[in-house]
């Protein structure tokens, strides 16, 4: 439960095992890979001088970095294409990656599979496309009883046909104004849930026709020449054709059936490789060439040292890794943040990433964030009934998906409220019956009672109980920032700054002064907590140049003495407010678990002004409705704050850099 030590790993080999390579760190999801020329720039990337590294080493002086115009567009559309039509899931397994393969081979069989699906899919297109055409000209079915030859109609010289339709709205508008139609209009019947009409007009007055015609919304019907003739004759003809068409999509509809059931898995395999190609072609990216060798750095896991060696050297000859300690790497050299927890805690890693990834010499804060929200958000939302809702509801999140976060905290969150709610003695906002249910199996009714701290009924209890548990956790919290600052040698902050050892002693010593209003024993040293107090303020306005007179570093101050001890002051003003408002802040815990009561008495009198059955059980939903998805969004909210601007502000300032590893989204098939 910490951030994991890291090591820089150096990889060199023959450009003949680069893909297999950068596959296999894909694939192995543990590697943060840096730019590798700009570690042989700075002298950063080094080799044992031994006599089998010697080409490697001259090689090195005609370093390059990578340099490609390949795309993966057109494949990609290709891919798009096919899996849609297949319906295949866009999912990269693990299996299709376990014999080594060429990406040549992988885009030439794409290119393949996408011929054959494109000249099927072509001639169905084209055949669908003429069945459209071909079912709205079946309209002329109207002219069924005219003996007439629709050839001869539309070959006159001096007269213009139409076939189209305009809905029934439309048709009254036209009908109503026939006297200024430059046409013969013919109703020949309903058809698609629209009025069909036959429009014959003057050539010379056609412009105007079609004004007239759009006017009323009418949508123009194909005429197909090849099929003009006798009304009974087009009729017959139409629908062979339309037969003919349907017969000849269902073969092809079977085609791409069969199709589908021979390339789905090759589709599959090829959409994977591609997405792991893209990954590679990334990686290459931060890789170093020369003209026979690649060079590569990152930084790893200290744990994952000899899996990661295990699995790359084996993959062919000459390949050389080495690792090194960061203490032997260049110190502008920041090794990445990977944290380590377990599986309780691990979820709340994403809370301390939202506000800052850690840096490499921090304490991981996880373990304590994570205790420590879920002990606010439970003292304050303390119910069985509802804290069961929250974790299921977390539970139901997870599993649907195993890697939704936010499902793992509430599922923790609602443990921890169902926790309190036991000692709330409240289930669904009801009390009483928790400990009425633990009286009845003890048989002692007075005992049951004493286990239960009823909000409501303690409310100085509460309030207090929550400054307390504040004052515990500031307390940790500069524990926390002590032991960071000191880490990294920081003794201008861990020892004289505010948060830092003097801050300790002054928050201390200031409560100290507080309680010895109340306590008599205490009272006896005030002479030695006020002089306490005077030290650690001098500590912290005298902080830089106490720092610097240890250090032996002159100047002693790094700006003018004038500003520097202005500054300084106005710090210690703000350091007294802060210390207060911290204290104070906590208060809102206790007044969160006053506040879900009150609410819920608020419920049970508008139950009891109903006076009815349907009202108790209206107001009993209702209530618990609100209180879980309101006051639980506003109770996770105001966790979120204490945890961020009372505690994190005093030692964490999430200034690292989060460790990325090189991965694609596997779904794993054994």
């Amino acid at each position: 439960m910490a951030v994991e030590k890291m090591k820089m790993m150096n990889i060199v080999a023959h450009q003949d095992h680069l893909d297999q390579i950068l596959r296999r760190i894909v694939l192995m999801e543990n590697v943060h890979l840096i730019d590798a020329v700009t570690e042989i720039d700075d002298s950063n990337f080094t080799l044992n001088m031994l006599e089998e590294n010697l080409e490697e080493i001259i090689n090195m002086c005609m370093i390059k970095p990578y340099r490609t115009d390949k795309s993966f567009k057109r494949i990609q559309e290709e891919l798009e294409e096919l899996m849609v039509l297949m319906d295949i899931p866009r999912q990269v397994k693990r299996t299709y990656f376990e014999e080594d393969y060429s990406y040549g081979d992988v885009e030439e069989e794409i290119d393949t599979i996408f011929t054959h699906f494109k000249d099927i899919n072509h001639r169905k297109e084209r055949l669908e496309k003429e069945l459209e055409i071909l079912k709205n000209f079946q309209v002329v079915g109207g002219l069924k009883g005219l003996d007439v030859d629709m050839k001869a109609l539309y070959k006159m010289k001096h007269f213009t046909m139409k076939l189209g339709t305009m809905k029934k709205e439309n048709r009254n508008k036209f009908t109503m104004n026939y006297e200024n139609v430059s046409a013969a209009a013919m109703h020949i019947g309903a058809f698609k849930d629209e009025e069909a009409y036959l429009i014959i007009s003057p050539t010379a007055l056609e412009t105007e026709t079609v004004r007239i015609l759009k006017s009323v919304y009418f949508t123009e019907i194909k005429i197909l020449p090849s099929y003009l003739g006798p009304v009974p004759d087009m009729i017959e003809k139409i629908e062979m054709r339309i037969q003919e068409i349907e017969r000849d999509l269902s073969d092809l509809k079977t085609q791409i059936k069969e199709s589908e059931e021979k390339f789905a898995q090759s589709i599959a395999c090829c959409y994977s490789r591609t997405v792991m190609e893209q990954a590679v072609a990334e990686l290459k990216e931060k890789t170093a060439f020369t003209n026979n060798f690649f060079y590569l750095s990152g930084w790893v896991g200290e744990g994952d040292k000899e899996i990661i060696k295990e699995a790359l050297e084996d993959v062919g000859y000459n390949i050389i890794i080495g690792f090194k300690e960061i203490g032997e790497t260049s110190k502008t050299h920041i090794p990445p943040t990977k944290l380590k927890n377990n599986r309780v805690l691990k979820p709340f890693e994403l809370l301390v990433e939202m506000y800052g990834t850690p840096s490499y010499t921090e304490v991981d804060p996880t373990v304590f964030l994570g205790l420590t929200y879920m002990l606010l958000f439970g003292a304050m939302f303390g119910d069985l009934g509802q804290g069961l809702v929250l974790y299921l509801a977390g539970l139901f999140m997870t599993r649907r998906r195993s890697d939704n976060l936010y499902g793992a905290i509430l599922s923790r969150l609602g443990i921890s409220s169902m926790v309190f709610g036991l000692l709330y003695d409240s289930v669904f906002g009801y009390e009483h019956i928790i400990s009425h249910f633990v009286a009845q199996v003890t048989g002692i009714e007075e005992a049951a009672e004493y286990f239960f701290l009823r909000p409501i009924e303690n409310i100085n209890t509460v309030l207090m109980s929550s400054i307390v548990i504040g004052l515990v956790l500031l307390f940790i919290s500069f524990g926390y920032s002590v032991f960071n600052k000191m880490k990294v040698g920081d003794i201008q902050e861990g020892l004289f700054g505010r948060n830092g050892l003097a801050g300790l002693t002054l928050y201390a010593s200031l409560l100290a002064m507080i309680l010895g209003r109340f306590v008599i024993e205490t009272n006896l040293f005030a002479g030695v907590f006020k002089g306490l107090i005077l030290v650690s303020i001098a500590s912290i306005v005298f902080r830089e140049p106490l720092a610097n007179f240890m250090k032996g570093h002159r100047p002693l101050h790094h700006a003018s003495v004038g500003e520097y001890y202005v500054e300084s002051g106005f710090d210690i003003l703000e350091t007294l407010l802060s210390m207060l408002s911290n204290s104070i802040s906590f208060i809102r815990v206790g007044a969160f678990a006053l506040n879900h009561v009150g609410l819920f008495i608020a419920f049970h009198t508008m139950a009891s002004i109903i006076g009815s059955l349907a009202g108790d059980i209206s107001m009993f939903i209702i209530g618990n409705i609100i209180v879980i998805f309101l006051e639980g969004l506003i109770v996770f909210i105001q966790g979120l704050r204490l945890v961020y601007y009372e505690l994190f502000s005093k030692y964490y300032t999430g200034e690292g850099i989060p460790f990325v590893p090189a991965s694609v989204n596997i779904n794993s098939q054994p």
